[in-house]
Protein backbone atom coordinates (compact mmCIF):
# COMPACT_ATOMS: atom_id res chain seq x y z
CA UNK A 1 0.00 0.00 0.00
CA UNK A 2 1.24 3.30 -0.80
CA UNK A 3 0.93 6.53 1.20
CA UNK A 4 -0.72 8.86 0.72
CA UNK A 5 1.01 11.97 -1.00
CA UNK A 6 2.29 14.28 1.90
CA UNK A 7 1.42 11.21 4.80
CA UNK A 8 4.86 10.31 5.45
CA UNK A 9 6.35 14.30 6.01
CA UNK A 10 3.75 14.92 7.75
CA UNK A 11 4.19 11.38 10.17
CA UNK A 12 8.09 12.71 10.31
CA UNK A 13 6.73 16.04 11.72
CA UNK A 14 4.38 14.31 14.13
CA UNK A 15 6.62 11.82 15.62
CA UNK A 16 9.12 14.71 16.22
CA UNK A 17 7.03 17.14 17.92
CA UNK A 18 6.01 13.63 19.91
CA UNK A 19 9.88 12.82 20.83
CA UNK A 20 10.76 16.74 21.35
CA UNK A 21 7.84 16.44 23.60
CA UNK A 22 8.67 13.42 25.42
CA UNK A 23 12.06 14.90 26.01
CA UNK A 24 10.89 18.43 27.83
CA UNK A 25 8.72 16.25 29.87
CA UNK A 26 10.78 13.70 30.93
CA UNK A 27 13.48 16.46 31.70
CA UNK A 28 11.13 18.39 34.22
CA UNK A 29 10.70 14.82 35.98
CA UNK A 30 13.80 13.11 35.77
CA UNK A 31 17.42 12.97 34.43
CA UNK A 32 20.19 10.95 33.68
CA UNK A 33 23.22 11.39 36.27
CA UNK A 34 26.63 10.07 35.98
CA UNK A 35 28.28 9.30 39.47
CA UNK A 36 31.84 10.43 39.84
CA UNK A 37 33.95 9.35 42.84
CA UNK A 38 33.89 6.85 45.81
CA UNK A 39 31.93 8.42 48.64
CA UNK A 40 28.91 6.78 47.87
CA UNK A 41 30.67 3.00 47.84
CA UNK A 42 29.20 0.55 47.84
CA UNK A 43 25.57 1.72 47.34
CA UNK A 44 26.85 3.38 44.04
CA UNK A 45 30.24 3.40 42.49
CA UNK A 46 32.21 5.96 40.15
CA UNK A 47 31.17 6.22 36.77
CA UNK A 48 27.26 4.43 37.55
CA UNK A 49 24.74 5.89 35.54
CA UNK A 50 21.41 6.64 37.77
CA UNK A 51 17.87 8.61 37.06
CA UNK A 52 17.55 11.31 39.11
CA UNK A 53 13.45 12.89 40.14
CA UNK A 54 13.70 16.23 39.98
CA UNK A 55 10.42 16.74 40.60
CA UNK A 56 9.58 15.01 44.21
CA UNK A 57 11.48 17.87 46.47
CA UNK A 58 9.10 20.44 44.66
CA UNK A 59 6.35 19.45 46.89
CA UNK A 60 8.06 17.83 49.92
CA UNK A 61 11.24 17.65 51.87
CA UNK A 62 14.04 14.89 51.39
CA UNK A 63 13.91 11.71 53.79
CA UNK A 64 16.50 10.49 55.78
CA UNK A 65 17.45 7.16 53.56
CA UNK A 66 16.96 8.98 50.38
CA UNK A 67 19.89 9.32 48.19
CA UNK A 68 20.19 12.99 46.99
CA UNK A 69 22.00 15.05 44.04
CA UNK A 70 23.37 18.47 45.19
CA UNK A 71 24.75 21.31 44.73
CA UNK A 72 27.94 21.01 46.69
CA UNK A 73 28.10 23.84 49.20
CA UNK A 74 31.72 24.82 48.96
CA UNK A 75 32.10 24.70 45.00
CA UNK A 76 30.70 26.36 42.63
CA UNK A 77 29.25 24.32 40.06
CA UNK A 78 30.30 20.53 41.20
CA UNK A 79 27.50 18.36 42.53
CA UNK A 80 27.71 15.46 44.86
CA UNK A 81 25.36 12.42 45.10
CA UNK A 82 24.70 11.44 49.08
CA UNK A 83 22.54 10.23 51.03
CA UNK A 84 20.07 11.97 53.58
CA UNK A 85 21.56 10.92 57.06
CA UNK A 86 18.85 14.09 58.93
CA UNK A 87 16.16 16.53 58.47
CA UNK A 88 16.93 19.47 61.45
CA UNK A 89 14.84 22.56 61.65
CA UNK A 90 16.53 25.76 63.31
CA UNK A 91 14.75 28.90 63.85
CA UNK A 92 11.86 27.97 61.49
CA UNK A 93 14.40 27.13 58.23
CA UNK A 94 14.84 23.80 57.11
CA UNK A 95 18.32 22.15 57.26
CA UNK A 96 19.52 19.12 55.81
CA UNK A 97 22.32 16.15 56.57
CA UNK A 98 24.02 14.30 53.99
CA UNK A 99 26.71 11.93 54.19
CA UNK A 100 28.60 9.76 51.81
CA UNK A 101 28.24 5.65 52.12
CA UNK A 102 31.95 5.64 52.28
CA UNK A 103 32.47 7.67 55.17
CA UNK A 104 36.34 7.67 54.62
CA UNK A 105 36.10 9.06 51.71
CA UNK A 106 33.28 11.32 51.47
CA UNK A 107 33.34 15.43 52.10
CA UNK A 108 29.58 15.28 53.41
CA UNK A 109 27.82 17.44 56.39
CA UNK A 110 30.60 16.12 58.64
CA UNK A 111 32.82 18.74 56.58
CA UNK A 112 30.29 21.11 55.36
CA UNK A 113 27.84 21.12 57.43
CA UNK A 114 23.63 20.88 56.55
CA UNK A 115 22.75 22.38 53.57
CA UNK A 116 19.94 24.31 52.63
CA UNK A 117 16.82 22.11 50.79
CA UNK A 118 16.95 24.05 47.88
CA UNK A 119 20.34 22.82 47.33
CA UNK A 120 18.89 20.18 47.17
CA UNK A 121 18.44 19.17 42.75
CA UNK A 122 17.17 15.49 43.00
CA UNK A 123 16.20 11.78 44.41
CA UNK A 124 18.30 8.97 42.87
CA UNK A 125 15.84 6.27 42.55
CA UNK A 126 17.29 4.42 39.58
CA UNK A 127 20.88 2.64 38.45
CA UNK A 128 20.90 1.85 34.85
CA UNK A 129 24.40 1.45 34.03
CA UNK A 130 26.05 -0.87 34.28
CA UNK A 131 22.83 -3.39 33.20
CA UNK A 132 23.85 -5.91 35.65
CA UNK A 133 23.29 -3.41 38.68
CA UNK A 134 20.16 -2.14 37.41
CA UNK A 135 17.50 -1.49 39.79
CA UNK A 136 15.85 0.56 42.42
CA UNK A 137 18.16 2.91 44.20
CA UNK A 138 18.11 4.79 48.02
CA UNK A 139 15.43 2.86 49.94
CA UNK A 140 14.62 5.20 53.19
CA UNK A 141 16.34 3.87 56.06
CA UNK A 142 19.50 4.81 58.34
CA UNK A 143 22.49 5.78 56.62
CA UNK A 144 25.59 4.01 57.68
CA UNK A 145 27.81 6.77 58.42
CA UNK A 146 26.97 9.08 61.97
CA UNK A 147 26.76 13.36 62.13
CA UNK A 148 29.58 14.48 64.94
CA UNK A 149 27.83 14.11 68.47
CA UNK A 150 25.60 11.55 67.51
Amino acid sequence: MIPPPGFLPRLALLLGLLAAGAYGATERVARPWAVRGPSMAPTLRDGDRVLVDVWTYRHRLPRPGEVVVLEAPVSRGETLVKRVRAVTTVRGEPRVWVVGDAADRSADSRSFGPVPPGKIRGRVFLRYWPPSDFGAIGSPGAAPATLPGR
